[in-house]
């Protein structure tokens, strides 16, 4: 990777891209890092380039990735909510937010550059390769933020560049 060819996305691209997803109104605040444990459940979606080397890793914590699962299925909030308490994202839920990781691809990559694509999803309890844990916790090309999203509640991403 250089840095002609993957940028870390604005807080503001973030948002936009979720507002004009949802329909609603996204807002960001700096954040810590998403922990990726058993006590801290975590949705880790890996991104690959065409030479299928690992380039990024963008980590949701439970509530973020329930409420985006939520937002994007047209579930009402609630729903959201009781993944976010229980530390259990259904299958449903989950699916839907790999689907917005995978929308969330170009925002790592600039745009003459080649593009990125998701390569795969971890969803809460799944094992992590040791590659993907290790740049999940790494310091240094990373953004970390809080998201609320009105009704559907706030949680945590954190966008990691190798």
């Amino acid at each position: 990777m250089t840095a002609t060819t993957s940028t870390l996305p604005t807080p503001k691209d973030i948002c936009d891209l979720l507002s004009m997803l949802f329909g609603r109104d996204v807002t960001s605040a700096p954040g810590a890092p998403v922990p990726v444990t058993l006590n801290d459940p975590a949705v880790v979606a890996v991104y690959v380039d065409q030479k299928l080397k690992m380039q990024a890793v963008v980590i949701l914590d439970i509530a973020l990735a329930a409420a985006c699962g939520a937002a994007l299925g047209l579930l009402p909030p609630h729903a959201a909510e009781l993944a976010a308490t229980s530390k259990a994202l259904p299958d449903a839920l989950g699916e839907n937010a790999s689907e917005v990781l995978n929308v969330m691809t170009p925002l790592l990559t600039l745009p003459e550059a080649p593009q990125f694509r998701l390569y795969r999803t971890y969803q809460p309890g799944e094992r992590l390769p040791a590659d993907v844990a290790s740049l999940a916790s790494m310091f240094g090309h990373r953004l970390d933020l809080t998201l609320s999203m009105g009704a559907y509640g706030r949680g945590a991403i954190s966008v990691v560049l190798d």
